[in-house]
């Protein structure tokens, strides 16, 4: 198993999860793609072809700031409970500080959102020091609360 930067190579693959996980509009989920590529930092967790997971995340409020976002996390049902999410964390989180030490700033903070729907996100989160601050009912979807999360 590996973990790897999404490259170009990888466009179509990040269509498809926007189209299964988000919506069904071709050109929302070409953007997606693309900002995933350009924009945020994205990594593939791959064994043997097969992308198991994927982590997402930004510099926010330039990058002196110190401020990031995990944007994405996901691992494909099949594979669930068995750890990768965390080790994909790990891995995202290591990344945000090379990041941000690359460019002589340091990572203070990171947030995130966790939809209530997801019941093992926010123990996730809580276990790599990530902190719940404020319930938002209705945020993304109607009847669905959500939790911000900051580290």
């Amino acid at each position: 198993m590996k973990i790897r930067m999404a490259e170009e190579g990888d466009h179509m693959f990040l269509v498809r999860e926007y189209l299964q996980y988000f919506s069904p509009h071709i050109e929302e989920a070409k953007r997606y793609a693309e900002l995933n590529l350009t924009c945020d930092r994205t990594w593939l967790m791959e064994e043997d072809g097969l992308i198991l997971g994927t982590l997402s995340w930004g510099a926010r409020e330039g990058v002196h700031s110190g401020i990031a976002q995990l944007t994405g996390l996901r691992i494909i049902p099949s594979r669930r409970r068995q750890g990768l999410a965390g080790t994909l964390l790990q891995a995202g989180l290591e990344d945000m500080a090379s990041y941000f030490a690359d460019r002589a700033a340091s990572l203070r903070r990171v947030f995130a959102f966790a939809p209530e729907d997801q019941p093992g996100a926010g123990p996730l989160l809580q276990a790599y020091g990530f902190h719940p601050l404020h319930r938002l009912d209705g945020w993304r979807e109607d009847g669905v609360g959500e939790w911000f999360y900051v580290r």
